[in-house]
């Protein structure tokens, strides 16, 4: 049985760790970040929130999907991060 990870856990760990995975994403320098869900302790809301500090606001939904934009220094365009639903979201617990 998959056990569903508890939001308020998944943020702290977030706030602990937003500068290393902010150095780990700066490394990669992405393209597109994908992410699955929006809310409290989903991961889109918590590299927004915690994470990212060169971002925009969040977007009008395209089709359904919330995005918002990014910059990494040495990039000439900005990162979309979008969220998207998760695969198992239409599965049940």
């Amino acid at each position: 049985m998959v056990q569903k990870p508890i939001d308020k856990e998944i943020t702290e760990y977030t706030k602990r760790d937003a500068d290393f995975i902010y150095k780990q994403l700066c490394l990669y320098k992405p393209d597109i970040i994908i992410c699955c869900g929006r809310g409290d302790g989903k991961n889109a809301d918590l590299l927004h929130e915690y994470v990212l500090p060169n971002k925009t606001m969040w977007q009008l939904p395209i089709e359904k999907y919330n995005y918002f934009y990014t910059h990494f220094e040495g990039k000439d365009r900005q990162t979309p991060v979008i969220s998207f639903n998760h695969p198992q979201l239409a599965q049940p617990w």
